[in-house]
């Protein structure tokens, strides 16, 4: 899956940014659809954002002085190149959401009540392979850098 290589390289860059001593900008950037309520599966999208692409989410209100209301917003804060990065891969999801409930409505006539179910479960389904991921990272990570230890333990 594309967004899951995308992490995977991601990672790495970060990685070896902190290695190199790197600083980079702390930015935000505000992601407002101009609803009064933050649904259920943009908070699935922002969880996942947090748990893979290293920013964090920030849940608040904005006045809109042309629309007199206010707008439920999400703050990304974090690396410009998190933030920047995370931002795309929420445009991504939730063009990708849309898509793919389109194409599941047209094809089996499911009534506009089961597309939130529908949408969670894709990103239940998603979210799951990029934990998988990670978990193989993490462990390719741990067991070479345990024998790089055990390498300078026997020189």
């Amino acid at each position: 899956m594309a967004v899951e290589r995308v992490r995977q390289l991601y990672a790495k860059y970060n990685l070896e940014r902190l290695a190199a001593g790197s600083e980079s900008a702390y930015v935000h950037c505000v992601i407002n659809r101009r609803r009064r309520r933050i649904e259920s599966d943009d908070s699935a999208i922002f969880a996942i954002l947090t748990a893979h692409f290293l920013v964090r989410a920030v849940f608040t209100s904005l006045y809109d002085a042309r629309d007199l209301c206010e707008y439920r917003v999400v703050e990304l804060l974090g690396a410009h190149e998190n933030v920047v990065m995370a931002e795309y891969v929420y445009h991504f999801l939730r063009h990708k959401l849309d898509t793919l409930w389109e194409e599941y409505r047209n094809r089996t006539g499911t009534d506009a009540f089961a597309k939130r179910s529908y949408m969670l479960g894709v990103l239940s389904g998603f979210r799951e392979k990029l934990d998988a991921s990670a978990a193989v990272a993490n462990a390719e990570a741990s067991s070479t850098a345990t024998s790089q230890a055990l390498l300078k333990l026997a020189d």
